[in-house]
């Protein structure tokens, strides 16, 4: 039995999260670089995650899983 659509959409976005935390560490960073990268940069940061191209959902996941660690709200 697969993971449903939902679950496996917070999978990819925790992933993507991840990597920004990685690359950014500062999380108000993260969050205003997240919201600034074209389809085309979401893409690359996917493929280097190890995860396939993001959807717009997903990345709009991301970018409130970012927010999360922020004090930005």
């Amino acid at each position: 039995m697969t993971a449903p659509k939902v679950v496996c959409q917070y999978r990819r976005a925790s992933k993507l999260a991840a990597a920004f935390a990685a690359r950014w560490p500062d999380p108000n960073e993260a969050v205003d670089t997240a919201e600034l990268l074209s389809p085309i940069i979401w893409h690359r940061m996917a493929e280097r995650a190890g995860i396939t191209p993001p959807s717009p959902d997903t990345i709009a996941l991301t970018i409130e899983l970012l927010r999360e660690r922020t004090t930005k709200r």
